[in-house]
């Protein structure tokens, strides 16, 4: 078994620091790459506690003794979060807060902006200057739009896995760790998704909005959560048919967005949809990550979920209406169809007049005939009874001109 410390580093920095190198302690156990891993007992208790609580194993080990988690993991995942914004400065402290109380503070957080009209720069520059060691601030001085600003902003990030956050969500203390450790713990995932909890104005009507199939629980304070699928062959199935369940603040590999080319034009739908379609194509898997929710906010027609709703209605209105074109050709090839088989009835009809005009003729005829026929019985008839009855009475004459 292999002896472990946490790093003098971490220590120095804090409480975050030291919840970070437990959670890759356990992602490095998880791999079994090190073989079995143990905490050094001569540590400060607080960080013992902590390590209790996680479950990671200690020993007793005399002091010093030990390789810093810091060692075993240089060079491994880092992970880069982003926060996008445009004009939501009002929602953007409660967005970055909840990235710095993460569990697993990720390596940096890149707060970028595209062109907001709002206080959102300032915001940003504040946050970074009391946090220069993990945030860096991007300010974008025309407004790119979602597909290039999203493209531009991980092009800069410098980590393997990227999760982006909307400035107008937050999210829970384990967000990141969640999905970190599932993307870490194995390499065929591409994909960490989450559930939703909806909340704000309008959350009521984005969850009815959903299918059935993915919704949640209802919670009294008026937040709904959904009830997103796990991810196999039947749900991926779900995907292909454009029921998407696997939300835009997912975290992925760097890597796989390269290969793929990134976030694409939204012709084909919502940008985050198609992109990871593209990365499940490639042959890895997601997989959804439980015990935490995306805590999305709706507030707005403006937002990017109702414009992409909007988009799939008016795509499915396109549809339904190609499909009422295709149908009025097919009526009216039907209607050109039917007029011609009234010509050919008509025709029919016309036939069958001549026919029975014929028959009636024919008919005529035939009480003619029967006339003729009659009349040459009759006369023949005469003519038999003459013939026979002439002879005979010679006969009989003949005979009584004997008797007497």
């Amino acid at each position: 078994m292999t002896t472990v410390r946490i790093s003098d580093q971490a220590i120095a920095a804090g409480a975050a620091a030291v919840e970070r190198e437990l959670v890759q302690l356990s992602v490095l156990a998880s791999r079994g790459e090190s073989g079995p891993l143990s905490l050094a007992s001569d540590q400060d208790p607080a960080i013992l506690e902590l390590a209790k609580w996680r479950g990671v194993p200690i020993v007793d080990a005399s002091a010093g003794e030990g390789a810093p988690i810091s060692e075993l993991w240089e060079n491994r995942l880092r992970v880069s979060a982003v926060i996008a914004c445009h004009n939501y400065g009002h929602y953007l402290d409660e967005a970055i807060r909840s990235l710095l109380a993460q569990t697993y503070l990720p390596d940096e957080i890149i707060l970028s902006d595209d062109a907001s009209t709002d206080e959102s720069p300032e915001i940003m520059r504040a946050y970074a200057a009391k946090h220069p060691d993990v945030i860096r601030v991007n300010l974008n001085e025309s407004n790119r739009g979602i597909q290039t600003h999203f493209n531009e902003v991980v092009a800069m990030a410098e980590g393997d896995l990227v999760v982006i956050i909307g400035a107008d969500n937050r999210v829970p203390a384990n967000y990141i760790e969640a999905q970190f450790t599932a993307l870490a713990a194995d390499d065929t995932v591409g994909l960490a998704y989450t559930d939703f909890a909806l909340f704000g104005g309008r959350a009521k009507n984005d969850y009815e909005r959903m299918l059935p199939a993915f919704q949640g629980e209802k919670l009294p304070n008026g937040v709904y959560l959904s009830d997103f699928p796990e991810y196999d062959e039947a749900s991926a199935a779900m995907l292909r048919e454009g029921n998407n369940f696997i939300h835009g603040s997912t975290m992925y590999r760097r890597s796989t967005f390269d290969q793929v080319g990134g976030y694409i034009d939204r012709k084909s739908g919502p940008e985050d949809m198609t992109l990871f379609q593209a990365m499940l194509e490639t042959g890895l898997v997601a997989q959804k990550v439980t015990g935490t929710a995306l805590e999305y906010r709706q507030h707005s027609a403006e937002q990017a979920n109702y414009q992409f709703s909007y988009f799939g209605e008016l795509q499915r209105l396109r549809e339904e209406m190609h499909a009422f074109e295709v149908l009025k050709e097919e009526y009216a090839a039907l209607d050109t169809r039917h007029a011609g088989l009234l010509d050919e009835i008509e025709t029919l009809r016309g036939e069958c007049r001549e026919l029975a005009r014929e028959r009636d003729e024919l008919k005529v005829e035939v009480g003619q005939l029967s006339d003729v026929i009659a009349s040459l019985r009759a006369s023949l008839s005469f003519r038999l009874g003459n013939s026979v009855v002439a002879p005979a009475r010679r006969v009989v004459s003949a005979l009584r001109g004997r008797r007497r």
